[in-house]
């Protein structure tokens, strides 16, 4: 019984792990965002990205980054990474 029930752990199945980094919400351009563009609302929105473009910063981060300049432009439906809002890798 216990087996069939399990111990209510959540894991990630082996056949989700290729997916996991793109199938989660994060931070998307929503149109191309040139370098010294800001980052708002209007130009980026927290979405699930497709598995062949990168994924952005975590959700949680999103309210910290608006207002903030992009370093180096982010290509529509790509993700925003905190290394476009400050530089470095």
């Amino acid at each position: 019984m216990k087996a069939a029930l399990g111990d209510g752990v959540k894991r990630l199945a082996p056949a989700e792990a290729g997916n996991y980094g793109t199938t989660n919400r994060s931070v998307l351009a929503l149109g191309d965002i040139a370098a010294g563009e800001t980052l708002t609302r209007a130009n980026s929105a927290l979405l699930r990205s497709e598995k062949n473009l990168r994924p952005g910063m975590r959700p949680e981060l999103w309210d910290l980054a608006l207002g903030r300049p992009l370093v180096r432009p982010v290509p529509a439906g790509q993700g925003v990474r905190l290394e476009d809002l400050l530089g470095g890798k």
